[in-house]
Formats: structure tokens, C-alpha cells, sequence
């Protein structure tokens, strides 16, 4: 216990001495890098125990999770469903469109799991900043006509986020708080499905409510968080298991457009604008938002951390557990005109009309790599690495990721100074300046 105490002492010390630094106008990029490196090695001497409490100190503050988001995400209205919902049969004829895209739903399944099969070496991979190493992963993964690489027989414990060892369970299960919890289940229809925030998830809520009689989204219910830690009761109830996703490209473009508006809750925001804000120099931030899209994006590859980033913007990997789970249908919304229909079938007997709600989004004017012309490439390539799981497990090609990489600017901002700029600006960042442990793949 001595040992430990003198190395929380070095280490505590090193913050202090490391954040008052901070203080000065001056930054000294050697010292910088020196500083992080004694505090990663200060980690490296902890036991597993060790780290645990400050990961439970995080999820005890979970200070980026707005309580507000209940009233802002899952506004309920319990009014009849006749008001603007419409209700059709399911029946759809099986030609030779309908088998192509039979075959497209079946594959993504298959990407999934061989994707989970990998986790070890995504972790290993990810650990190493390897992006050249991923893209080849996923150009394999999605190749089914050949087997697979070995996975990597390291780190041994490769949980998924369902955190299933008893020592685990109680600090992740607290960490989800069930107003929170994005696995919804359907008793009348045996439906289990995950709807993450910014993946058409209202329009869902919306045509599952109506089939009760109701309309407005909270109408469904969720799946308790300790099924994260036991997925047996989930299994026990489905007939059928969904996960509603979207391009995460796309999804942090719809994020940053909603949550970032000048109209909306400047609570949220203030947790991450002086984050954001170190990356903003060289960006034009549009008059009605409070910050720019390219400063955003390079503050989330400057963070990894889903601790320490809000449920809007988090990975789809952390809300759905798509690898505990085992999802019989992957949607996407980019392609939702195709598939909801294919989806009913499969769900229940009759299915509510579509809404024409993303018809007119602002978003449909150009294709969404559009928004990415000005973020730059190492950003875009730290997002890919960020969000591999989601694209690589839920059905994203290769060539559609490189779209995006390849429309990024040649610019450099992720310099170990801003990212340190960035973390230091957020709060409790004694906490979040060392995200490696933070960001796994494999828990």
C-alpha cells in the first residue's frame, strides 16, 4: 500500500505540477510530451483496482451527461395515434430487388460478426494509431469470400460494452442510467430494438408507439441496464433483434447541426465549447451556431474517451452492444426508404406510414462528405479509428469510409499541443488528460 500511495503521490504531483503549466502562455512541446509520458508510466504501476477508481469517479460525476436530455430526447405525448398516422399491411413483393437487398441485410449481419470476431486486434490496432493496418482489417472483413486473419491472443479479458464480469457490472450499470438506455423492447411484437440518438430514432419511436394506440416517442419500453451485463433475459423475449444505426460521418454532422444550434441548451454546450473552441482558429463558424463543424470533429478525435463525450455523439458500439446483442437486422438511415419496408415485414403484421421527416433536411442539398471538405485528414482518419466498430461492424464499406477521409482538407491540427489545449479545457481534466485506458475496444 506504501508503494501505491508514493505512486498516486508522483502522480498527483506530476498533474499539479503538469496543469499549472497550463497557466502560462508559453508551451514547451518537449516538456509537454514528457509530462505525458511520466503520466502514463505513473498509470502503468497501478493495480486494475487502481484504475477502476478513477474510472468510477468518472461514471459517480458523468458530469457530460445533461439531465436535461430526458425532456430535450424523450419528449412523450400520449395522444391518439390516428393524429397523422397511417396504418398498411407489410406484404411486399419478393422480386429481384427485393432479393438484392435480402442478400445486402444478411451480409451486414455477417460483417458484424465477423467484425466482433477481431476485437483484439482492433484494440491492438487502435492502441498503435495504426489507420493504415484498420482500413486493411475492414477491406478483409468485408471480403467474405476469405477467412479471416488470426485474432491477436492480447489483452485477454475482451468484453464487449456489456461489461459482463461481476467485478464490472456495478460501475457500468450505474453508468447507464435507464432514462438513458437506447435498447427498447416491444412486448405485443417480441421486438427488442436499439435506436441511438441522431439515427432517425423519433421516427421509430413515433411508428412503434402508434401500433399501442399512442403517439409521441417515450411511449416504448426499455430494456433495464443490467441487461448490458446479462443479455439472457433480451434473448429470452426477442423474436426478432434490431439495430437502427447511420453512417457516423453523417451522424456527427447531424449532432453538431441539433445540439450545437445558438437555440439550444447552452448547458450541453457549455461542457464542451472550451474544448471545441482550441481547435476553432482557422474555421469560419456559421452565424446561428456556437461553434464550427471542423472545430467539433477535431475536438471528438482529440477526446476518444465515450466518457467523456455526450450520448448524442457517442459510438453506436457503446449504446447498441452490438457484439453482445447479436442483432438479426442491421438498418441504416441513409437507406431507410429501402429498407423500412423490408424491416416491417419481418416486425408485424401492418406497419405505420413512413414520415417524410428527413425529406427536406438541410443535409440532402449536397452528399454528406460535403461537410467534410474543410476538416482535416487527420481528423477524418482519427473519426474512422473512433467509430470503427460502427462502420466496420454495422455494415459501412471501406470505399464509403475513404469518401470522407479522401474529401478532407491536407491540413494538421491535432497537434500534441491542441490535444492537450483541448483535454485541459474540459472538466476534471486530472481525469481525462490520459484517455488510452478510456478508449477501448476491448473491456
Amino acid at each position: 500500500m506504501e508503494i501505491l500511495s508514493t505512486v498516486k503521490g508522483i502522480y498527483g504531483l506530476i498533474l499539479v505540477g503538469f496543469l499549472g503549466f497550463f497557466v502560462a502562455k508559453e508551451y514547451d512541446l518537449e516538456f509537454i510530451a514528457e509530462q505525458l509520458s511520466k503520466t502514463e508510466e505513473s498509470l502503468g504501476y497501478y493495480k486494475e483496482y487502481e484504475k477502476k477508481q478513477i474510472e468510477q469517479k468518472i461514471i459517480d460525476d458523468y458530469i457530460y451527461e445533461d439531465d436535461d436530455d430526458v425532456d430535450d430526447y424523450e419528449n412523450g405525448n400520449s395522444t391518439d395515434f390516428m393524429e397523422g398516422i397511417e396504418l398498411t399491411g407489410t406484404k411486399i413483393d419478393h422480386d429481384e430487388a427485393w432479393r438484392k437487398l435480402d442478400e445486402k441485410m444478411k451480409n451486414r449481419v455477417k460483417y458484424l460478426r465477423r467484425t466482433c470476431q477481431m476485437r483484439r486486434k482492433i484494440q491492438n490496432l487502435i492502441d498503435a494509431d495504426d489507420f493504415d493496418g484498420l482500413l486493411k482489417l475492414h477491406e478483409q472483413i468485408y471480403d467474405l469470400n476469405k477467412a479471416l486473419p488470426k485474432d491477436d491472443e492480447t489483452p485477454l479479458q475482451c468484453n464487449p460494452p456489456s461489461f459482463s464480469k461481476k467485478k464490472n457490472q456495478a460501475r457500468f450499470i450505474k453508468g447507464r442510467r435507464q432514462s438513458h438506455t437506447d435498447i427498447f423492447h416491444e412486448p405485443n411484437l417480441n421486438l427488442t430494438i436499439c435506436l441511438p440518438p441522431k439515427c432517425g430514432t423519433t421516427n421509430w419511436q413515433n411508428a412503434l408507439a402508434s401500433l399501442t394506440g399512442k403517439h409521441g416517442r417515450a411511449q416504448i419500453p426499455r430494456l433495464h441496464p443490467d441487461d448490458y451485463a446479462d443479455n439472457s433475459f433480451a434473448k429470452k423475449i426477442s423474436k426478432l433483434k434490431v439495430l437502427n444505426t447511420r453512417n457516423p460521418f453523417q451522424r456527427l454532422v447531424s449532432a453538431w447541426r441539433d445540439k450545437f444550434h445558438v437555440k439550444h441548451n447552452p448547458r450541453r454546450q457549455g461542457y464542451f465549447l472550451p474544448s471545441i473552441r482550441v481547435f476553432e482558429g482557422p474555421y469560419e463558424k456559421p452565424e446561428q451556431f456556437s461553434c464550427s463543424f471542423e472545430a467539433f470533429a477535431s475536438s471528438r478525435a482529440a477526446n476518444p474517451s465515450e466518457f467523456v463525450n455526450n450520448r448524442h455523439w457517442r459510438t453506436v458500439h457503446w449504446e447498441c452492444s452490438p457484439c453482445h446483442f447479436e442483432y438479426d437486422l442491421i438498418l441504416h438511415l441513409e437507406d431507410v426508404d429501402l429498407e423500412y419496408d423490408y424491416a416491417w415485414e419481418k416486425i408485424a403484421d401492418i406497419k405505420p406510414v413512413l414520415r417524410q421527416q428527413y425529406a427536406n433536411s438541410p443535409m440532402a442539398k449536397h452528399h454528406p462528405s460535403w461537410y467534410w471538405r474543410n476538416v482535416p485528414k487527420d481528423v477524418a482518419k482519427k473519426i474512422y479509428m473512433i467509430y470503427f466498430m460502427d462502420l466496420a461492424g454495422l455494415g459501412y464499406s471501406p470505399e464509403e469510409c475513404m469518401r470522407y477521409v479522401n474529401s478532407a482538407s491536407e491540413a494538421d491540427v491535432l497537434s500534441l499541443e491542441n490535444i492537450v489545449k483541448a483535454r485541459s479545457n474540459l472538466n476534471h481534466p486530472e481525469l481525462y488528460m490520459n484517455q488510452s485506458y478510456l478508449h477501448e475496444i476491448c473491456y
